[in-house]
């Protein structure tokens, strides 16, 4: 059976709160992202899910990043590894 790493956070916090004016300006969810795949690869996980995002923009946010996809069923953006 395939593993599922899967995020559950409050990504409005993570989307509205990154940074400003620091070396991490506009990184925040790209290092959660990468955290999470190398994770995801350890464990032997064969996909990435963000669940729930908390509104349009922020599941728009995670689909314009390489890979993401939505599943409306489920109400996940999902990459797979």
């Amino acid at each position: 059976m395939a593993s599922l790493l899967i995020i559950e956070a409050n990504y409005a916090l993570i989307f509205w709160n990154q940074p400003q004016g620091t070396p991490l300006d506009g990184l925040i969810t790209d290092i959660v992202i990468t955290a999470g795949v190398a994770y995801a690869r350890l464990i032997g996980a064969t996909q990435l899910r963000i669940m729930k995002p908390i509104n349009e923009q922020v599941k728009s946010y995670y689909l314009s990043k390489p890979g993401f996809s939505y599943d409306t069923r489920g109400n996940f953006c999902y990459r797979d590894l």
